[in-house]
């Protein structure tokens, strides 16, 4: 997929600083569930997961080491071209899914799993709002793994699944 350039500011919410992609840059990408993007900003370029906002588009994080690195203001207006890749990096899993996976002899099945089949997982049990809906979730992960399920079933993957910066399934926006 050839790069699509937009210009954007620095959004935040709850503490997180994040890019949201215009619905008109979405609109190309091959899906409106995540995606992995080579995203280039200030010349350098990261590889980095474009989440759904649960309207259609995309946003990621920007942490402060990429604000620093590209001497980025979050006042200003600044020029970004993203590129859809299909190189995904795998997800981190948090203990609270690795202590199930290794005590029930099934982190061998996970590892076995794809990349994107382990995003959607993580991104399924990352939308539990309570940690008892949490751990429920990660009990039914390790029923489908037994069974040689390999992906979450009835998820809408377009939905926005980190609750720090969504309410509902859609990204929190801030009044801009």
């Amino acid at each position: 997929m050839a790069a699509i350039a937009f210009k954007s500011k620095i959004q935040e919410t709850n503490g997180f600083s994040f890019i949201h992609l215009p619905g008109w840059v979405s609109k190309d990408f091959s899906s409106r569930g995540m995606i992995y993007c080579d995203v280039v900003i200030a010349g350098k370029t990261f590889r980095l997961p474009l989440e759904p906002d649960g309207m259609g588009s995309h946003w990621f994080y920007i942490d402060d080491e990429i604000i620093e690195e590209c001497k980025l203001s979050d006042t200003t207006e600044f020029e970004i071209s993203v590129a859809q890749t299909s190189n995904w990096s795998e997800p981190r899993l948090p203990s609270d899914m690795e202590i199930p996976l290794n005590d029930l002899g099934l982190i061998g099945i996970w590892e076995g799993l794809t990349t994107k089949a382990k995003w959607q997982w993580f991104r399924w049990i990352r939308f539990a709002v309570s940690p008892a809906t949490r751990k429920k979730r990660i009990d039914i992960l390790c029923e489908k793994m037994k069974k040689g399920i390999k992906r979450p079933c009835c998820f809408d993957y377009s939905r926005c699944t980190d609750n720090r910066v969504c309410k509902s399934g859609v990204l929190d926006l801030p009044n801009m």
